[in-house]
């Protein structure tokens, strides 16, 4: 697993095409502290039920630093997670294949945002026009 550190002045940027590439694809959410965040099999906090359908990835800037809000699945089973005071966003990658995302905040705590199944986006073009 590789973690791609985003610029922050790339980070809204990069959420809106992250958003746009990965618009349905089934996410489960969790957190950890960031100290265990390397290791291999780490043990997380699901923050959302199970595996849900991605809707998007913002971020917005308020009394609490810089936030990242992500957007899973519909307001009865998900709905929208903010991580305040962001201070660091990884692109996690296996190879070519997107794994998801790693969001730093400055309390020591890592959410993961992973996808069910590691995949190459552009091997999956097509194959959900009916979520757009």
């Amino acid at each position: 697993m590789e973690n791609i550190e985003i610029p922050f002045a790339e980070w809204d940027g990069f959420c809106e095409r992250f958003s746009d590439q990965h618009h349905g694809w089934l996410v489960q959410i969790s957190r950890l502290p960031t100290r265990e965040a390397d290791h291999d099999n780490p043990t997380t906090t699901p923050l959302m039920k199970g595996y849900l359908p991605l809707t998007g990835v913002t971020t917005r800037t308020g009394g609490r630093g810089t936030a990242v809000v992500v957007t899973a699945g519909s307001d009865d089973d998900g709905g929208s997670l903010v991580v305040d005071d962001v201070v660091a966003l990884f692109s996690r990658r296996i190879g070519d294949a997107h794994q998801g995302l790693r969001i730093d905040s400055a309390d020591a705590t890592t959410t993961l945002v992973q996808f069910r199944a590691a995949a190459v986006p552009d091997s999956l073009d097509g194959l959900a026009e009916a979520e757009r």
